[in-house]
């Protein structure tokens, strides 16, 4: 549905990035992609110095084994 308006009437909003528009074919896609990354990075940064020494050594963890994409054979916690 459209009004008439853009986006780029309301210059104090952010703008998408459109380098591949494809993907904007799809709301839900736009949505994950329009964050304010460096709010992201503060809000991560806070949340990480609040976690207890086990809940680190848990998220370190799961990010090896994201990472190394070896989460089903990972037997440091013995989720599976």
């Amino acid at each position: 549905m459209s009004n008439g308006r853009s986006l780029k009437d309301y210059a104090w909003l952010p703008q998408p990035e459109l380098s591949n528009s494809i993907l904007f074919e799809n709301i839900f896609i736009v949505d994950e992609l329009n964050y304010n990354e460096p709010e992201m990075v503060k809000e991560y940064s806070i949340l990480l110095n609040s976690l207890t020494n086990e809940q680190v050594h848990v998220y370190e963890g799961i990010m090896v084994a994201m990472l190394s994409k070896d989460i089903y054979t990972n037997n440091e916690f013995n989720v599976l």
